[in-house]
């Protein structure tokens, strides 16, 4: 099992989907495992950028990013990101997060609203050297590599 890592930062939400006032938060999940997010107001949300971890088997994960714009006297889904976890990178360190686009409900075409997250896997071991540590990086990508392809000729044979 690996350890995945997510830090949900910010967003940038389309105004011809949400009034300037909105008020939304983000629902991470990852098999039965669950995070929702600190609300937050406007265009340009801040989330709660505190990392999350969720204990996952090395492949034939997927992360679903769910955004949720909180009503009066509900909440409804608006928009969301499905990523499998292939080629998710290893490391001790917070990164700077990617912009993810996120898909509008109903709708086939992505929604022009974006997500920043910054996704890794957390290594075996806390107290190395910098050069330990880019070795080991190296090793787990290569050996995830491995048995995603594994699990791809599976399915081609």
């Amino acid at each position: 099992m690996h350890h995945l890592c997510l830090r949900v930062i910010s967003g940038k939400l389309n105004p011809a989907n949400f009034e300037d006032s909105c008020t939304t938060f983000i629902v991470c999940r990852v098999g039965n495992q669950e995070w929702k997010g600190i609300s937050s107001k406007g265009l340009v949300p801040n989330y709660d950028s505190s990392s999350q971890i969720f204990t996952v088997p090395p492949v034939g994960s997927c992360l679903a990013v769910e955004v949720w714009e909180r009503k009066t006297f509900h909440s409804v889904r608006s928009s969301d990101i499905h990523l499998e976890l292939i080629d998710i990178p290893f490391r001790n360190k917070c990164g700077k997060g990617k912009w993810y686009p996120t898909q509008r409900l109903g709708s086939p075409n992505t929604s022009c609203d974006h997500v920043l997250l910054d996704i890794h896997y957390l290594l075996p071991i806390a107290d190395a050297s910098e050069e330990e540590v880019q070795l080991l990086e190296h090793k787990m990508s290569v050996l995830t590599r491995r048995q995603e392809d594994e699990v791809w000729q599976m399915f081609l044979v």
